[in-house]
């Protein structure tokens, strides 16, 4: 189903997927408003050709054979949503393949091959958010070329440095071959040295190698959510995925909502995120999507 709010790089699976995935337009612009940023257009908030679905009124047979059409294992999705990332050249490989050959020699429809975005009726509440994050998490660490590469999110890149001081983690980072491509200075990178050039007094657009570095580094790196992570018996394995620590510190950034009062109240769990790096995380996604529409 052709999707007109996020542009030509969205497909929704029905009408109910479009109405379950409604809300993280408006939230992810208030965030961004707020917190004073460059504009971003909705048309321009999916880089990458990614599917949007929901399980949402549906039986667990139905959202398992939703799953299994969009490539996801139907037991390893989350509670409230997931999201599957694929690199471009995977999907444009895929799509080549099943246009040549059609879907049954192939063995995947088209829904298989893209990025997908998936929630259920719990994940409404605030899982949205969270998984367009894991999305914007794999597209800003993404520099493959090829469907070989393998692909590795922001968040894993700084998670391979080992535990360091949330200083040392930024250090590393700005200084990694693998996140030179977000280096505002770096002459290579056209769609952030346009973007500059555009916007002429520049406020607004930043480095985004060292913003979202410094947020990153700060949730990796939070002593206190560590220690709260390792009291949490069976889920400490999810919340102390690089992938998860990063995205579990930013939705709430961005959309306080009842599960995050939940753990804070029931589970005493911290929120320890100073006022400067929600405004780094709203500057890093808002210049890389500009930027990314002018490459």
């Amino acid at each position: 189903m052709a999707n007109t709010l996020f542009g030509s790089n969205v497909i929704y699976e029905d009408e109910m997927s479009e109405k379950m995935w409604a809300s993280l337009d408006p939230d992810i612009q208030k965030f961004l408003i707020e917190q004073g940023t460059i504009p971003v257009a909705s048309k321009d908030m999916f880089p990458n050709e990614t599917g949007m679905l929901s399980t949402a009124g549906k039986t667990d047979a139905e959202a398992r054979a939703l799953y299994k059409k969009y490539g996801i294992n139907p037991d390893k999705a989350g509670l409230g949503g997931v999201m599957k990332y694929r690199t471009p050249s995977t999907t444009d490989e895929g799509l080549s393949l099943i246009e040549d050959f059609g879907s049954d020699v192939v063995g995947r429809e088209p829904e298989g091959v893209r990025t997908v975005l998936s929630t259920t009726d719990d994940g409404n509440k605030a899982a949205n958010v969270e998984e367009y994050l894991h999305y914007l998490d794999s597209v800003m660490g993404d520099t493959t070329t090829d469907s070989s590469d393998e692909a590795l999110s922001l968040s894993e890149i700084m998670y391979s440095y080992g535990s360091l001081s949330k200083e040392e983690l930024l250090e590393k980072f700005m200084n990694d071959p693998r996140t030179a491509h977000l280096d505002l200075n770096n002459p290579e990178n056209k769609g952030l040295r346009t973007l500059l050039k555009d916007r002429l007094h520049h406020e607004g657009v930043v480095d985004v190698r060292e913003g979202i570095g410094r947020y990153i580094a700060h949730a990796l790196s939070d002593k206190e959510y560590k220690n709260w992570v390792s009291n949490q018996g069976s889920e400490a394995e999810y919340f102390s995925d690089p992938r998860e620590l990063y995205a579990n510190f930013a939705r709430p950034d961005i959309k306080y909502t009842e599960i995050d009062e939940w753990y804070k109240t029931e589970t005493n769990r911290p929120y320890n995120l100073p006022e400067s790096l929600s405004k780094d995380l709203a500057d890093s996604i808002a210049t890389y999507l500009n930027a990314r529409v002018r490459e």
